[in-house]
C-alpha cells in the first residue's frame, strides 16, 4: 500500500505505483514494523506520531464499504485512455440519481446553460467528455457521504462550498499551467479535503475540539491535526483514495496538497495547483473553519506552478465575485 518516511512528518507514498528502489528514494522506504494492521499506510513521525490512533483509523477506513458500482465504473472510464463519450454516457445513464444530479449541475448558473441540457449525451457535447466525467464522479462521491447519522463536527454546506470554490480555482489555474489537465485539476479540487469527512465519521468526538481550536486560534487545521496525531486530513484522504482504488494522480493530489514536494506519481504541478487553489478558496472567504490560513501557502507550490501571489489574489477576487454560481452548483449537487 504505502511506504513512509521518518523525516518532516508522515509522508505516504503509494508503494504499488512507486517504481523507485529504496536506494533511489533515499529516505523513503522506511516502513513501520508489522503489527497485524497494514501500517505501511502510516507515515513514521517519531515520538509525535500517535501510532495507535492511526492504526485504529486505518482499520475503520478498511471497514468502510467499497465504492458503489457506479463510481467504480466511472473510475474505469477515467483511467482508460481508450474510453469514449459513448462509454461515459452509458455508465452515467445507468444510474438515474447520478444522471439527474449531473444534469442539474450542467443546467445550473455555474455553467449558464439553464434548461438547455436535457440528456447526458447533450451534456457531453456541450460541456465536454472530461467535464461530465468529473461531474459524475464528484456527484457520486458527494452522494456516498450524504445521509450521515450523527451530527457533523463541521458545517457540511461550508465544506462543499469550499470544495467547489477550490475546484473552480484549480481548473482556472490548470488552464494556465503547462502539462496540467484542467479537468483533472477540477476533480482534485472538488474532493481534496474528503479526509475531513472521514475523520469526522470515524473519530468524531476527538476531532471536534481540534476543529474548534482551528476556528478560535486561526491556525491552519492541518497543522493542528498533525500536532494532535501526527497525521492530517490529507493523509486520511489519501488512505481513503487508496482503499477506493483512485487513480494515482488523483490519490496524490488529495494526499499531498499540504506537502506539494512529496508526490512521486502525480505531476508535481498538479499537486501544486490543488494546494494553490485551496489557498485561493480560503482567501475568497470560503473556508470550513473561517480561517484564511495565509501561513500555509508554500513557496514551492508557486514555483512548481510557475505563478506568483498576484495571480492568486486576482483569482481569489474572482471567486469571491462568483459565490452565487458556486452556491448554485452546491444546490444542484445536494438536491
Amino acid at each position: 500500500m504505502y511506504d513512509s518516511t521518518n523525516n518532516h512528518g508522515s509522508v505516504l507514498v503509494p508503494r504499488w505505483k512507486n517504481r523507485k528502489t529504496n536506494a533511489d528514494r533515499g529516505h523513503l522506504g522506511q516502513s513501520m514494523p508489522s503489527t497485524g494492521t497494514d501500517e505501511s499506510l502510516i507515515g513514521a513521525r517519531g515520538d509525535t506520531m500517535n501510532r495507535k490512533e492511526a492504526e485504529r483509523l486505518i482499520r475503520q477506513i478498511e471497514e468502510l464499504p467499497t465504492l458503489p458500482a457506479i463510481i467504480t465504473r466511472i473510475l474505469e472510464v477515467l483511467e482508460d485512455d481508450s474510453s469514449s463519450a459513448r462509454d461515459l454516457e452509458q455508465v452515467v445513464s445507468c444510474d438515474q440519481s447520478i444522471a439527474a444530479r449531473v444534469l442539474r449541475i450542467a443546467n445550473s448558473a455555474y455553467y449558464g446553460f439553464s434548461g438547455e441540457i436535457t440528456t447526458i449525451h447533450r451534456a457531453i457535447v456541450i460541456l465536454g467528455f472530461q467535464t461530465v466525467r468529473g461531474l459524475a464522479l464528484g456527484s457520486s462521491i458527494f452522494e456516498a457521504f450524504s445521509g450521515e447519522e450523527q451530527e457533523p463536527c463541521f458545517d457540511r454546506t461550508a465544506f462543499w462550498l469550499h470544495s467547489i470554490a477550490c475546484s473552480r480555482c484549480a481548473m482556472a489555474l490548470g488552464k494556465q499551467v503547462r502539462g496540467i489537465d484542467p479537468e483533472e485539476a477540477f476533480l482534485g479540487g472538488l474532493i481534496h479535503d474528503i479526509g475531513m469527512v472521514v475523520m469526522d465519521h470515524v473519530m468524531h468526538e476527538k476531532y471536534r475540539p481540534v476543529l474548534e481550536q482551528a476556528v478560535t486560534s486561526g491556525k491552519p487545521l492541518n497543522q493542528l491535526e498533525r500536532r494532535a496525531w501526527g497525521f492530517d486530513h490529507a493523509d486520511v484522504g489519501g488512505w481513503l483514495a487508496e482503499h477506493w482504488k483512485f487513480p494515482p494522480s488523483l490519490l496524490e493530489a488529495i494526499c499531498f496538497h499540504h506537502r506539494v514536494t512529496r508526490s512521486v506519481n502525480a505531476p508535481p504541478a498538479l499537486v501544486a495547483v490543488i494546494h494553490l487553489a485551496d489557498f485561493c478558496a480560503h482567501e475568497a472567504g470560503m473556508s470550513v473553519t473561517g480561517n484564511r490560513n495565509r501561513g500555509d501557502l508554500q513557496d514551492e507550490a508557486l514555483r512548481l506552478a510557475g505563478v506568483d501571489e498576484g495571480v492568486l489574489t486576482t483569482l481569489a477576487d474572482r471567486i469571491r465575485d462568483e459565490r452565487e454560481q458556486i452556491e448554485a452548483f452546491f444546490t444542484a449537487m445536494s438536491v
